[in-house]
């Protein structure tokens, strides 16, 4: 028996890939978010704020904000309160999602 399964099952990833399917779990602390809207499926820009998160921001995760990354073409409601488009990701934004209803 490894670890792997028990760390994937029980721990937290730095910075968490946030979809419909996993947002209700990810305000649930009511904690800030600090979201990364990216364009699709862009590993490069997703690795490069987890090392920016990382090296900058880490002591702050789980405890006063969470840190995740979202296709901003799904969430681009979103996107669109913040005066933003698709044209303007990769954009970083401070929000809690408060008032977001996560049904598709």
């Amino acid at each position: 028996m490894t670890i792997y399964p028990w760390i994937r099952d029980n721990c937290r990833p730095l910075v968490a890939e946030m979809t419909f399917e996993n947002a209700e779990e990810m305000v649930e602390p009511n904690l800030p978010l600090l979201i990364l809207y990216r364009n699709g499926s862009d590993p490069e820009t997703v690795n490069t704020f987890t090392r920016a998160v990382h090296h900058e921001i880490r002591d702050l995760l789980n405890i006063q904000l969470i840190a995740v990354h979202v296709d901003g073409n799904v969430f681009k409601h979103a996107l669109k309160i913040a005066n933003k488009s698709a044209a303007s990701m990769p954009v970083i934004q401070l929000d809690t999602f408060a008032s977001i209803s996560f049904s598709n």
